[in-house]
Formats: C-alpha cells, sequence, structure tokens
C-alpha cells in the first residue's frame, strides 16, 4: 500500500478533535447551567462523533493491506477481507483507464479514498487506495464492476498481479468467478460493521443532549430544593438540590459510554447479547429524559 500524507495525518486530526471534545465537555461541565453549556455540550459531542469516525478510519488506513496469495488477491480494510479470485479478474489496468472517475463518492478524507462510486460504462467500482493520482491507481475489473487500488510499487504489483492470474491452472469453480467480502470476526471490528452500533449512538447523544436542554433551560427557574423522588400515591418522598438534576445528565452519560463498550467488547460472540446493551442505553436516557421533564414541571 502507498502511504499518503493525509492518511498519516489522520490519527494525529483524530486525536486533536477528542482531545478538543473532552476540553468542551470538562468547560461545559463548569459553566453555571444555561445556553454556553449546553453549546459547549452540543460541541463536545459532534466534535467527540467526528473525532471517532476519523481514528477509525486512521486505523483503517494504517491496517490496509493488499496480499496475492496463490487463488486470490485479497484486501483487508477494518476487519473485513475482500477475496477476489483469480478467474473473477477479467483485466488489470492503469488507473487512466477510470477517465478521470479516480474518487469514491463521500465521505471522503485527504489520503484515504475508500468507498464505493457507480459509473456508467464502468459499474460499481470499489476503492482501496490511497491517493486519487490516477498513474499510482491499479484498475482491477470484475463482473459489474472493478477495484482501485494504490500499491506502493504500480508497476510491479500489477506485474506480479498478472503473472498469477496467467499462471493460475485450477479448474474455476463457481465460487471462484465470483468476488466477495469476508465479515469481520473480532472485534472491535465487528461492531463497527453492525448498523445497529451508530443508530443507537446517535439516538442515545439525541436524547441525552435533550435531558441536557431541559435541566439547562428551567435550572434558574427551579427552586433550589426539588423533589426528585416520588411514592406510589406521587407524593415527594426525596428532596435534594437542583443541582442533582446534573448529576443525572452525567450518569445518562457514563451509562451511554460503559454500554457502548460492554457491546462492542462482546458483539463477536454474543451480537444480540450486544445490541440489547445498546438499545438499553437508549431506554435508559429517554426514562432520564421523561423523569427530568416530571421533575422540573
Amino acid at each position: 500500500m502507498r502511504r499518503s500524507r493525509g492518511g498519516d495525518a489522520a490519527l494525529w486530526v483524530a486525536g486533536l478533535l477528542l482531545f478538543l471534545a473532552v476540553a468542551a465537555l470538562v468547560l461545559g461541565g463548569s459553566r453555571q447551567p444555561g445556553m454556553a453549556m449546553l453549546g459547549l455540550c452540543v460541541g463536545a459531542t459532534v466534535l467527540g462523533v467526528a473525532g471517532t469516525f476519523l481514528l477509525i478510519w486512521g486505523i483503517g488506513y494504517r491496517r490496509l493491506a493488499y496480499a496475492l496469495t496463490e487463488n486470490a488477491l485479497r484486501i483487508d480494510w477494518l476487519g473485513r477481507t475482500v477475496v477476489v479470485p483469480y478467474p473473477a479478474i477479467q483485466g488489470i489496468y492503469t488507473g487512466q483507464r477510470l477517465s478521470g472517475h479516480s474518487t469514491p463518492s463521500v465521505p471522503r478524507w485527504p489520503g484515504i479514498s475508500v468507498g464505493t462510486a457507480r459509473v456508467r460504462g464502468l459499474g460499481r467500482l470499489r476503492f482501496f487506495a490511497t491517493s486519487s493520482d490516477q498513474s499510482q491507481l491499479t484498475y482491477i475489473t470484475v463482473e459489474h464492476g472493478g477495484v482501485i487500488l494504490s500499491a506502493r510499487d504500480p508497476n510491479a504489483f500489477r506485474a506480479g498481479l498478472i503473472e498469477r492470474v496467467e499462471r493460475y491452472d485450477a479448474v474455476p469453480t463457481q465460487d471462484s468467478l465470483t468476488w466477495h467480502q469476508a465479515s469481520p470476526m473480532t472485534a472491535p471490528w465487528t461492531a463497527f460493521a453492525d448498523v445497529w452500533l451508530p443508530a443507537c449512538v446517535v439516538l442515545g447523544l439525541l436524547v441525552l443532549l435533550a435531558v441536557l436542554a431541559v435541566v439547562t433551560s428551567t435550572f434558574d427557574a427551579l427552586p433550589d430544593q426539588i423533589a426528585i423522588h416520588f411514592d406510589a400515591g406521587n407524593r415527594p418522598n426525596q428532596i435534594a438540590p437542583k443541582s442533582d438534576l446534573l448529576r443525572l445528565t452525567l450518569l445518562g452519560l457514563v451509562c451511554l459510554m460503559l454500554n457502548w463498550v460492554l457491546g462492542v467488547l462482546v458483539h463477536p460472540r454474543e451480537r444480540l447479547l450486544a445490541r440489547l446493551l445498546w438499545i438499553g442505553a437508549v431506554v435508559v436516557q429517554v426514562v432520564l429524559l421523561l423523569g427530568v421533564l416530571r421533575i422540573v414541571a
């Protein structure tokens, strides 16, 4: 794989974004409840999500690899393995064959050109490259599409691949005529490939921010002492300072992060349990929101 400046910088930029997210969260937590606190916490959320996404891509860039095995070309990316059997390869070309279509669709990051693009006349293209320079790319055509790579030495890589394809003499089977992608098998990659994780992360964060918005918008109007618990007869049986509402928000954040981490760790073995943990974290935030609304009403 050819290294790129943008790819090498991805981890550093991700670290900076995550540092700014923590700084914004700490600064927001030190402010008096109000719009400034809410704005800083929203900013911390956006920076944290962006930093985490870029961190994952940066790690994927570092681990991106191509291998010419006895039977197939193998491409490793984010725990997935794309397998292109030699009999499935219909042509091997330089990147100039792409005619300007040398980048995938969004999302993009300079130096990490990974993704898909559908091009008329070429089909569905899968990019696993670190450059958009057509002279550095290798375009491998397969049925209904192609794979684009950026080897460290494109000419030597193409020559080696052509040699492997030409000398492959095994009797082709149906499986060897199609390329496929093997799913991740280890943590955290299996969880990152599960759409339930990003969906639950987004929902959980939105509900938690809604809890914080309710607290900050009503905090000044609340008395210094408020009822935070009620008995079966709906009579308050526990009084506490109104600042305890902020502790409830912090508890919700801790619950979210703990369930996310636990779900990621158990996902390779217990996918259902991992999803229940992620969904449970969202449910906790909803219950917390309803409870806060009841307290401030």
